[in-house]
């Protein structure tokens, strides 16, 4: 499917993935294969054994880049055994020590996608001060 034409232009196609049944991705240009744009970089995703993370680990990944995918379940990280341009490690992103400790570890870093995010259970009259207060810090 062809957006509009001009500096804007883009191209929807969609890529398999083994969790979710499609990912929508956008790419510039009429060619519809990927670019590896970011081949040579290495870039930390956190939170990336479901969801947001765990597609755009997969899409960076095509792209060429080189992930570190963490996530505070490391049976969620099994996935990606044996995948091409992908490590793991266990991380939560609430223990500074060792967020420090895995950032020092690194030899570089050129993108952080972090989706590490905390939601409340429940509706907003339910949300005590200390879950207000976990969720802002």
């Amino acid at each position: 499917m062809r957006g509009r034409a001009g500096p804007l232009a883009f191209s929807w196609r969609f890529i398999p993935n083994p969790v979710a049944s499609r990912i929508l991705w956008f790419s510039s240009g009429d060619n519809n294969s990927m670019t590896k744009r970011l081949e040579g970089k290495t870039i930390l995703v956190t939170a990336a054994g479901q969801g947001i993370g765990h597609a755009s680990t997969l899409a960076m990944a095509a792209e060429g880049a080189r992930i570190l995918a963490t996530d505070r379940d490391e049976a969620l990280l099994e996935r990606y055994r044996g995948m091409a341009g992908i490590t793991t490690a266990r991380l939560d992103v609430t223990d500074d020590a060792a967020v420090k400790a895995l950032i020092e570890g690194m030899p570089r870093i050129d993108v952080l996608f972090n989706c590490a995010g905390y939601v409340h259970q429940g509706d907003i009259f339910a949300t005590t001060d200390a879950d207000w207060d976990f969720s802002f810090n």
